[in-house]
């Protein structure tokens, strides 16, 4: 895990074989997406290689907020938290060039998690 400021990264990668591409997934936890998302997108222009998927939580988002916009990725997956109460939340975003391959299953009513 790497820590830099605020923002908590966990990066993975995972090849399953030589001749398939290698797919990567950073899992940040923003806490506060308003106020990471500079970070966040300088992170990304500055990393030797793009994730595939990237994993946020603690979005801290709500209904009133549009999709969240990342030069490069499309957002798939969102989750906020039900009661408004400004914490919580979770969002998966992947390549744009790979969006339309991913599928979410559900959600939770219960909690703030995506399949």
């Amino acid at each position: 895990m790497q820590e830099h400021g605020d923002v908590h990264a966990c990066m993975k990668s995972s090849t399953a074989d030589e001749a398939e591409e290698k797919v990567t997934l950073w899992h940040l936890n923003t806490r506060g997406w308003r106020s990471k998302e500079a970070e966040v997108t300088a992170r990304l222009r500055l990393a030797p290689e793009r994730p595939t998927v990237l994993c946020l939580n603690e979005t801290f988002l709500d209904r009133s907020c549009a999709d969240i916009q990342l030069e490069g990725y499309k957002q798939v997956a969102r989750r906020d938290r039900r009661d408004d109460s400004g914490w919580g939340g979770v969002a998966v975003l992947v390549k744009t060039d790979l969006a339309g391959s991913v599928v979410l299953l559900a959600d939770s009513d219960a909690a703030e998690r995506l399949w």
